[in-house]
């Protein structure tokens, strides 16, 4: 199993990254993601089954609902083509929250990234460098964090939900 933790977005955020991807294909030529695969991603796992595991460590989270806010576009460079993201403004409840999420998995033997957190939704990969579309500053508030599945089912790319923690 291909594995990751994220929080699903709310409809109304979706809707507004929808219009920026739709914006960004007018502009260039790169890989963008379906609609309904737009997600913020906490910690990605790779390829794991020990889904207890992860979900123990998901269940020791003491963090309540908290708000997610839409900021400006950006880009991660890399070769073959740049990975076009959405931000989200800076949290310290966020942060706290992947802090101890990634310490809890490290704890339990876990290989995870080292690097800093960036809070981000893709809306591009292998995209040349394009002008950003414009993004509204939408809110949401985040009751649960999910454990997903990353799955290729013919050619579409397709995440399926493992397990749901509420916060």
């Amino acid at each position: 199993m291909r594995l990751f933790i994220a929080i699903d977005l709310s409809d109304e955020m979706k809707d507004e990254l929808e219009k920026s991807t739709c914006v960004l294909k007018t502009r260039g030529r790169g890989r963008f993601p379906l609609r309904e695969n737009y997600h913020l991603t906490l910690v990605f796992l790779g390829k794991t089954n020990r889904v207890n595991d992860i979900k123990k460590a998901m269940d020791m989270l003491e963090t309540t609902p908290f708000d997610l806010k839409l900021s400006s576009c950006g880009r991660f460079q890399r070769e073959g083509g740049d990975v076009v993201w959405a931000g989200i403004e800076k949290n310290p409840i966020l942060e706290n929250l992947v802090y101890t999420l990634t310490d809890n998995l490290r704890n339990m033997g876990f290989s995870v990234e080292n690097r800093p957190y960036k809070a981000h939704i893709t809306l591009a990969r292998e995209m040349e460098q394009v002008e950003f579309p414009s993004i509204k500053p939408l809110s949401m508030t985040c009751h649960t964090i999910t454990l997903m599945e990353s799955l290729h089912i013919g050619r579409e790319l397709k995440y399926l939900t493992v397990y749901d923690k509420n916060l």
